[in-house]
């Protein structure tokens, strides 16, 4: 009988251990494919690899079954990658899939970035919180908690840190460090667990993240941009620079804009506007239609894109129609107004609607130019 229960006990951690492994797969699984659904990115090849624990830059064993298990999941995640160790030869990949994780509580938070080769920059993050109370002491650097207790003369039972038992530096070593093991020494941590250097935000919910990146680098990294596509409806004054046709419809033309911007890049305008004049034989009124193009660079500013200035060369395609019963149609006539422009804006926005301020002058034009000013509200799509 005693065997049999043995071979039981054997069964049931043996299930036990493959529900833990299935849980941090499964966490892993969101994470490839939050990677393959970014828009983004163009890659081919993916090499993984380099993983460290965030507190004390040591590669574990840990860092190996959770890069094995990460390639796995980008295997199932798209059949388009070419998977490889970063041990291997990663000289004709296209991007490194690396990162840090720390122990927090029951939990290991792993921060994952994606680097492009071979200069390194950092083209997408995400962060997951880990099942990891099974995981062995000895699988994870040995990091001591603050306060810790010391340790017996054994190293057993009091001194318990983050990553399991560890025993208060000797006297006479290095003020805040711990032995780690004989002739080692890690600094001893700062504060609690959220101190540790582990991405404060946990989970695997949402999409790519705004994430804090781990001590030392001192800088904060946002998600990549997508391409964006904006509407905006505005008021556009149009102040003419033709002496003579000045005098007809007075200094300012108020008119109706509605724009498009294609990411920031490609911006078209449709404008009208109306006058009515006086002391211009039959004339009653002119009508003006008009539709605008401009190719500018932008300059983008502060988090999530807040603010973009831009300018570029544009053209401007119009017609005004002279409103004259006299005529013998009765519509009057109707003749072009082109021209050559150079724009310059300004764009504020709050997630994703905002303002847009915007110049234009024309440089050479037919019959008239105009110096415009547009103010217009707009709502982004995309990002």
């Amino acid at each position: 009988m005693k065997p049999r229960l043995l071979a039981f006990a054997a069964v049931l951690a043996l299930s036990a251990a493959t529900a833990l492994h299935a849980d941090v797969q499964a966490r892993l699984n969101v994470i490839a494919s939050a990677l393959a659904s970014a828009r983004h990115l163009q890659l081919q090849r993916i090499a993984v690899g380099g993983f460290t624990d965030s507190s004390t830059g040591q590669r574990p064993p840990f860092a190996d079954s959770l890069e094995a298990d990460l390639r796995q999941a980008l295997g199932h995640a798209s059949a388009k990658w070419k998977v490889v160790a970063a041990d291997g030869d990663t000289s004709t990949a296209d991007a490194l899939l690396t990162g840090t994780f720390a122990r927090q509580g029951e939990d290991i938070q792993v921060l994952v970035e994606l680097q492009g080769l071979p200069d390194g920059a950092v083209l997408w993050q995400r962060n997951a919180a880990l099942d990891g109370a099974d995981v062995d002491a000895q699988d994870l650097p040995v990091q001591a908690m603050p306060n810790a207790a010391v340790a017996s003369p054994t190293g057993a039972g009091a001194g318990s840190g983050v990553y399991g038992d560890a025993a208060i530096a000797p006297e006479g070593a290095a003020a805040g460090a711990v032995s780690a093991a004989p002739g080692t020494t890690v600094p001893q941590a700062a504060g609690g667990p959220e101190e540790l250097g582990a991405p404060r935000s946990a989970g695997d919910d949402g999409g790519d993240q705004v994430i804090p990146t781990l001590p030392g680098s001192g800088r904060v990294r946002y998600r990549e941009h997508e391409n964006t596509f904006d509407i905006s409806l505005g008021y556009k004054a149009f102040m003419p620079t033709n002496s003579t046709f000045k005098q007809v419809v007075g200094d300012r033309l108020d008119g109706i804009s509605l724009g498009l911007a294609f990411d920031d890049v490609l911006l078209v305008d449709f404008d009208f506007w109306s006058q009515d004049v006086n002391n211009v034989g039959t004339v009653q009124s002119l009508d003006y239609a008009g539709t605008s193009f401009a190719l500018v660079y932008p300059f983008h500013f502060g988090k999530d894109r807040a603010f973009t200035l831009y300018l570029g060369p544009g053209g401007r395609f119009g017609s005004i129609a002279v409103n004259d019963p006299s005529t013998l149609t009765g519509d009057g006539v109707v003749f072009g107004n082109n021209a050559f422009e150079g724009v310059a804006g300004f764009k504020w926005k709050i997630d994703h609607v905002g303002l847009d301020l915007r110049y234009t002058y024309d440089f050479a034009y037919q019959y008239t130019g105009y110096h415009t000013a547009r103010l217009g509200a707009f709502y982004e799509f995309g990002n």
